[in-house]
């Protein structure tokens, strides 16, 4: 915990710290095997909140996933807005 409070500066939001928690210790791994939506997982290769491992994870476990990796952080939207809309809009193409 201390280390992500250093990463992402001493200046947290109400309600942060406990949401970094969560994201640290929640577990879902027995749900990724029930989700059966079209699911595409992004995850940005510098994202010091997330460990684009786990977006890996469960990409590959989550049937049919497909995972999308871009340069860039935790605020990948932002970042890398046109391949992100870009990913969504083929996947909305593919399923609707």
């Amino acid at each position: 915990m201390d280390d992500v409070v250093r990463r992402t500066g001493s200046h947290l939001a109400p309600g942060a710290r406990a949401q970094i928690v969560l994201a640290r210790t929640i577990d879902v791994e027995a749900d990724l095997l029930t989700i059966s939506a079209p699911t595409l997982v992004i995850s940005g290769l510098a994202d010091n909140f997330v460990d684009p491992a786990h977006s890996e994870h469960a990409a590959e476990a989550i049937p049919g996933a497909v995972l999308l990796e871009l340069d860039g952080g935790h605020g990948l939207p932002h970042e890398q807005t046109g391949p992100v809309v870009a990913a969504i809009t083929d996947l909305i193409g593919r399923t609707a």
